[in-house]
C-alpha cells in the first residue's frame, strides 16, 4: 500500500481512515511515525492530496512528507512542562491563584480556594479584588491595575480577604508579574499565607509586654 509507513506502528485502523479520505477525493494531512535506513524511528509530518482528471477520477497523488522529530519531541516536552506544573500547582501548601490583565482569577488551587471558603467554580472567572475586604476594595484593585500597565508590582502586601462565612482573613501575598514570550505582562501570579493567627499572638504578645513595661 502507498503511504505505509515503515515502523510498524500504526495499525489498520490509521489507514483506513487515511484512505477514507483520500478515496473521497479530499486532502489528507497527519503525523506519522516511519523508520530510518538505519533502523531509527522519527516522526514525518505526511500530506497528501489527490490528483483528479476532469472527469473527477482520481489519477495520482501529491504527498509531501517533513521530519518533525524534532518538533514533536519539543512539544512533547512542554505538554510534561505543564503536567508537572499543574501538579505542583494543585498540591502546594500554600494558596495560589493567577489572574490576567483585568485581574480575573484564571486558575487557582485547593489551599486558596479553601481559605477564601468557595469552591474553584466561583472562584475562577471573577477579579480577585472581589473577594478583598470593601475597606480595602478599591485601592486594591487600582494598585493592580497600575502595576500591570506599569510593569510594577510590590513583591508582597498584606491583605483582608474576607471569606464566604464573613470572617476576615489577613494574609501575606507574594505577587511576580507574569510575562508573555514576547515581554507583555499578561497578568499575575498570587501566592497567598494565611497570618491571622500569627498576627493575632502577635498582638496578644505586643500587648503583655506593654502592660508589664
Amino acid at each position: 500500500m502507498l503511504f505505509r509507513s515503515q515502523s510498524g506502528y500504526h495499525g489498520p485502523a490509521f489507514y483506513a481512515e487515511m484512505w477514507s479520505v483520500l478515496a473521497a477525493g479530499l486532502h489528507w494531512q497527519g503525523v506519522v511515525i516511519n523508520r530510518r535506513k538505519d533502523g531509527s524511528l522519527y516522526q514525518e509530518e505526511l500530506s497528501i492530496t489527490p490528483l483528479c482528471d476532469p472527469t473527477g477520477e482520481t489519477t495520482n497523488y501529491i504527498a509531501i512528507k517533513r521530519d518533525v522529530t524534532e518538533r514533536e519531541d519539543l512539544a512533547a516536552k512542554v505538554k510534561e512542562s505543564e503536567r508537572q506544573f499543574r501538579r505542583l500547582f494543585e498540591s502546594a501548601p500554600i494558596g495560589c491563584y493567577d489572574t490576567g490583565r483585568d485581574g480575573i482569577i484564571h486558575r487557582a488551587n485547593r489551599v486558596a480556594c479553601r481559605l477564601l471558603g468557595y469552591p474553584l467554580a466561583e472562584v475562577v472567572g471573577h477579579p480577585f479584588w472581589e473577594f478583598v475586604d470593601v475597606a480595602e476594595r478599591d485601592t486594591v484593585r487600582e494598585t493592580a491595575l497600575a502595576g500591570i500597565r506599569e510593569g510594577t508590582i510590590p513583591p508582597m502586601v498584606e491583605r483582608t480577604y474576607v471569606n464566604r462565612s464573613g470572617a476576615r482573613v489577613l494574609v501575606e501575598e507574594h505577587q511576580t508579574l507574569e510575562y508573555s514570550s514576547s515581554g507583555q505582562v499578561i497578568g499575575i501570579n498570587s501566592a497567598i499565607i494565611d497570618i491571622t493567627e500569627r498576627t493575632k499572638v502577635q498582638a496578644a504578645l505586643a500587648e503583655s509586654n506593654r502592660r508589664y513595661e
